[in-house]
């Protein structure tokens, strides 16, 4: 659950930043149709961007091997010193159902509403006589406004003026439906998220201004067509997801429609689409940093097939549980821990810690994703809640080889790795195998 939230945040700040380029700079353009594809792109974008992996060359900095898990000068040991990081998710783990269950009880009632509106759609459009036109399907109702819905077009049952006609078939014929359910979809999903009101509210508004660009024409007479649309002052319509001619927005529609058109000159401002799109990659994206692994000054010399290495290569690495007896964080009961939990920054490289062959490179819902390597018929280790792996079954492996990120899938609240080491199959003290610096 916590994975997800930082998801949902990482999308929300994806479009704040679409959303306020486009306020900054777009929004006044007559370039509707760029408008359209940006806010759409925008869209799509912020829900993508964290599942992409890009693959970085960082240099790996040297781990302070000193005093780490051995007594040091002051008298501390790693376990005085170590976070309380399993406390603390014990205690995320007691509100996350509660949170989870009021986030999902969100969409429901966001998507039961939606679902509502088109049942209404679909009940009139039965009771309501029906006429094709081409490809389209015409729907005379007792509704005093217009609108549009998938390729039906919904038309008071009085005469409609051409232009209404006219409008309607616009969005039809442009598939602004498509764009529509996308919201509407995004808008469940970021339900708890006010940025959505706003942002709908731009997509549909840059529609109108397409659809009224169309119906008025070159050769038509632009008086005629607001006279149109201020006739349609009076009629409001609260259904959704649908394309109404009259909208609140009524006076931005009237100065667009008779605003002067934008110097093309100002489209090389779309370009600034690029560098945005370029800092949310860089700073939200699943970042997989490709390092190598530094070799480590030992006091002996060690087997290749005996794990002797850190699993994990990075910064503030700290262990935030041990090999043993513990109240497990999920449960809250004492349990027997049977490896150590490496704490560190999510997309870190994880390393086999022996030379050896992957027997296993599986998905659960208790490891996550995990990786176990056999290294001899006397040794084989196991790293779990991995981001990603980035080895499989049956692939020889070097010490120091990179085999997955450190990541926080599974029964996990924060980003860790669980390693074990195993002797003769059983689990042994992991600490027990881990180098000693000089």
């Amino acid at each position: 659950m916590i994975a997800f939230a930082v998801y949902l945040l990482k999308v929300s700040v994806g479009l704040a930043a679409f959303y306020a380029l486009y306020i900054i700079l777009f929004k006044d353009y007559t370039f509707i149709r760029f408008n359209r594809y940006y806010l759409i792109s925008g869209l799509m974008i912020s829900f993508l961007i964290p599942f992409v992996n890009i693959s970085l060359p960082v240099s790996s900095p040297n781990f302070p091997m000193t005093g780490f898990f051995e007594p040091s000068a002051n008298g501390l040991t790693a376990d005085m010193i170590l976070p309380k990081s399993a406390e603390h998710g014990a205690k995320i783990s007691v509100y996350a159902p509660v949170l989870g269950a009021l986030y999902f009880a969100g969409v429901v009632i966001t998507l039961l509403r939606v679902a509502v509106s088109v049942r209404s759609i679909l009940r009139l459009k039965g009771n309501s006589e029906t006429y094709s036109h081409g490809h389209l399907t015409i729907i005379k109702s007792k509704m005093q406004q217009s609108f549009s819905f998938f390729n039906m077009i919904f038309l008071p049952e009085h005469e409609v003026n051409p232009f209404i006609l006219k409008h309607e078939k616009v969005h039809v014929e442009q598939y602004h439906w498509i764009d529509l359910i996308l919201v509407e979809m995004a808008c469940a999903i970021l339900w708890f998220n006010p940025l959505m009101i706003f942002y709908r509210r731009a997509i549909k508004l840059q529609h109108e201004y397409l659809a009224d660009a169309i119906a008025v024409g070159k050769d038509a007479h632009v008086e005629q067509y607001l006279d149109c649309l201020l006739n349609q002052v009076a009629y409001k319509n609260s259904l959704r997801p649908i394309s109404p001619f009259h909208s609140t927005e009524l006076k931005k529609r009237i100065m667009m429609i008779t605003k002067s058109k934008t110097s093309g000159k100002f489209s090389i401002t779309y370009l600034l689409f690029l560098p945005v799109l370029g800092m949310l990659l860089l700073g939200f994206s699943n970042r997989q940093a490709s390092v190598s692994v530094p070799a480590v000054r030992l006091t002996h010399s060690v087997d290749e097939n005996i794990p002797s290495i850190l699993p994990v290569i990075g910064e503030s690495i700290t262990i935030a549980s041990d090999f043993g007896y513990r109240i497990h964080p999920f449960y809250n009961k004492r349990r027997f821990h049977t490896g150590v939990d490496f704490t560190s920054k999510e997309g870190i490289p994880v390393v086999s810690t022996a030379s050896g062959v992957v027997t296993e490179s599986k998905s659960d819902s208790l490891w996550g994703n995990y990786v176990i390597v056999k290294h001899s018929d006397l040794y084989a280790t196991s790293y779990s809640h991995l981001k990603s792996a980035t080895v499989e079954v049956g692939d020889v492996l070097a010490k120091g080889q990179t085999i997955g990120y450190v990541g926080s899938t599974g029964q996990s609240t924060a980003p860790h790795l669980h390693y074990e080491v195993h002797k003769k199959g059983k689990p042994v003290n992991p600490k027990d195998y881990l180098p000693k610096a000089k």
